[in-house]
C-alpha cells in the first residue's frame, strides 16, 4: 500500500480542500505554504479560487478567534495540534489517522510533520 501512495503526505488534505471548495475559500497558515514544496508552488488538487494567507504565529489564531470569526487553518507541526484544538478548533483532515497520535512514544509527534486542517468556528 505504501508504494501506491503519494510521496507528499499532504495530498489527502489537498483532495479534501478540493472536494469542499464550496465551503473552503480561504486557509490561514504559518511557515511554508501548504501548497508549496521545496520552494515550488503545487497546483495538484488546488482550487483556482482558494486564498492562502500566511500568518506569523499561532498566537494570531487566537486573535482571529477574538474577532468571532470562523476560519480554516492548516498547520504542519504535530506538536501544536492539542493547543489548536484547545482553542476550540476541530480537526477536519490530517496526514496521519488521529488514533496514531495517542502512541506518542519518545515525543515523535512534536518532531514530525503532521499536516492538519482545522476548522475554527467563531462564536
Amino acid at each position: 500500500q505504501t508504494c501506491l501512495r503519494s510521496a507528499k503526505s499532504a495530498v489527502d488534505l489537498y483532495h479534501y480542500v478540493y472536494k469542499n471548495n464550496d465551503k473552503i475559500k480561504k486557509i490561514y497558515h504559518y511557515g511554508e505554504s501548504p501548497y508549496e514544496n521545496v520552494g515550488l508552488e503545487l497546483m495538484f488538487y488546488r482550487p483556482k479560487d482558494i486564498v492562502l494567507e500566511k500568518i506569523e504565529e499561532t498566537v494570531l489564531v487566537k486573535s482571529l478567534f477574538a474577532q468571532n470569526k470562523s476560519f480554516w487553518f492548516m498547520s504542519k507541526k504535530g506538536g501544536e495540534i492539542d493547543s489548536i484544538v484547545s482553542l476550540g478548533c476541530s480537526i477536519k483532515k490530517m496526514t496521519y489517522p488521529q488514533w496514531v497520535l495517542k502512541f506518542n512514544f519518545f515525543n515523535w509527534v512534536n518532531r514530525s510533520r503532521v499536516w492538519t486542517l482545522f476548522y475554527c468556528e467563531g462564536k
